[in-house]
């Protein structure tokens, strides 16, 4: 009788929660496939956890809406730096020089963006917490940068 129960009526209720959390999750911005493991071995505490995780896609979104109206102030670390013009090692390494040791080490390469011109600076967690951007032309084939660090 126990043995029924758990498969008729657990194992279900088990299974919504999985699918219930993965979809709550994934329109939040993080890993459906995850989160619906998460929701089928927990069951209700794996679905409260997927809707306690903060929203990513509201803070991107917000984010952008933010940046495009320039409600960033620019705050000048070391007063930029300059490197050499489509060198993105030597670029990264002068975004790190700009940030304390401390805050340095949350800042994470693989996530981050860098281009010829701008970079996004990400944290290991995905989220932009700087940019840095080029101002005026290369002068001797070294680029000037200023960074942005967000508030």
């Amino acid at each position: 009788m126990e043995a029924a129960f758990l498969l008729l009526v657990m194992l279900p209720l088990w299974l919504v929660c999985g699918f219930i959390a993965a979809s709550v999750a994934s329109a939040k911005g993080w890993s459906g496939s995850s989160w619906f493991w998460a929701g089928f071995l927990m069951g209700p505490a794996g679905l409260a956890g997927a809707i306690g995780m903060p929203d990513r896609l509201l803070r991107k979104y917000i984010r952008g809406i933010a940046s495009s109206q320039d409600a960033f102030g620019a705050q000048l670390v070391n007063n930029g730096f300059s490197a050499p013009e489509n060198s993105r090692d030597q670029i990264w390494e002068g975004v790190v020089s700009c940030f304390n040791p401390s805050e340095a080490k949350t800042l994470s390469r693989k996530a981050s963006v860098v281009y010829d011109r701008y970079v996004e600076i990400k944290d290991v967690d995905g989220f932009a917490i700087a940019s840095a951007k080029t101002q005026g032309d290369a002068e001797d084939g070294r680029m000037n940068w200023i960074v942005t660090v967000y508030s």
